[in-house]
């Protein structure tokens, strides 16, 4: 087999390559084509970082600052009113073949979905099929909405009879701006610099600054530069969502206390006895997703209750609880992380 030799300008290839795609592929439990879509994003998704420290053997502190979006584009399998008789004879228990379009996946995953309603959907679109019943009819004897029914006749290449006219495209200026704001927000969490935008999408500096000042309500690039990655992550994060705007806060409450970034820079030690490490240390590796709150308490011999009692002492100083903190995004939590490192000895 080939080993697999990592860009030289690749920040994640370096980690693959320490196993390789195939095997961080299969311990990962993705596709190999999955792992191949993070090394052309050059970043790991960031709900899959806590399971990829043990698969590749790094600490979370480490793989935290390459974590990313990752669009991964799937189309609907585009079936025939013949499938509507394999998944009818599937539900029944008798023999069956299976024919393209449909794949297996497609057919358990159906199954799965409609359960004990697969008879009653099979009818209907048989019916929808000979032109004996309605979209609407079909709607009210699924429960289902009119346009959920259209996509049911289209996905089983059922004639659809007239739609609605398909909407107007999108006219240049917003598909630009569309563009410009996703570039924008990748700036925002410093994945990306605005002369890579440049360079990569085309954009003008101009405009990338604007739109960055005006995403972030006047904040400024130089400004956001002396965050921290997470912060900046759990920010961009809270604009793309129109969520409230918590990070700024914590900026502020960082320079009020006078905390230093560098001490959330290092990386932290292992720990061989979870008995003996301190309770910022155990807070941490559970905002982390390194272990729950059970399992740790399982190696300690105590009680969950008792330890996030004492993840609330932990958190009273920023102001949350333990359940409001578990409560927020990944990026957030890091962000908390972050902070906690950020107050002293660990």
């Amino acid at each position: 087999m080939r080993k697999y030799i990592p860009h030289k300008n690749s920040k994640i290839g370096p980690f693959i390559a320490k196993i390789g795609i195939a095997e961080t592929a299969r311990q990962m439990e993705v596709s190999v084509s999955t792992v191949r879509a993070w090394l052309k994003a050059d970043c790991f998704p960031y709900a899959k970082i806590p399971r990829l420290t043990k698969v590749l053997d790094e600490d979370i502190s480490v793989l935290i600052h390459l974590g990313g979006t990752v669009g991964c584009r799937t189309e609907p399998i585009q079936k025939t009113p013949n499938c509507l008789d394999t998944l009818e004879k599937a539900y029944k228990g008798e023999p069956f073949e299976i024919k393209p379009p449909l794949t297996p996946r497609s057919l358990k995953q159906t199954l799965i979905m409609y359960g004990d309603r697969v008879p009653l959907v099979v009818d209907t679109l048989r019916k929808l099929h000979k032109k004996t019943m309605t979209a609407a009819q079909a709607a009210e004897v699924l429960g289902l909405s009119i346009q959920t029914i259209h996509g049911l006749r289209m996905r089983y290449g059922i004639n659809p009879g007239p739609l609605k006219a398909k909407p107007k495209p999108k006219g240049r200026y917003k598909q630009n701006t569309e563009v410009v704001d996703k570039v924008a927000l990748k700036v925002i969490a410093g994945d990306i610099t605005v002369v890579e935008a440049t360079k990569k999408h085309g954009i003008k500096a101009r405009t990338t600054y604007r739109h960055v000042g005006e995403m972030t309500g006047g904040y400024t690039l130089k400004e956001l530069a002396h965050w921290p990655k997470s912060f900046r992550t759990a920010y961009a994060h809270e604009i793309a969502e129109n969520l409230p705007r918590i990070v700024p806060e914590w900026v502020k409450k960082c320079r009020t206390q006078g905390w230093s970034l560098r001490d959330a820079q290092a990386t932290l030690p292992p720990v061989t006895d979870w008995r003996h490490a301190t309770t910022k240390r155990m807070l941490i590796c559970i905002l982390n997703d390194e272990m729950e709150v059970n399992e740790l308490a399982s190696r300690r011999g105590g009680e969950a209750l008792i330890l996030a009692k004492l993840f609330d002492m932990e958190l009273k100083h920023l102001n949350l609880t333990f359940s409001q903190a578990m409560s927020m995004s990944f990026w957030h939590r890091g962000a908390i992380v972050d902070m906690l490192r950020m107050t002293g000895h660990i």
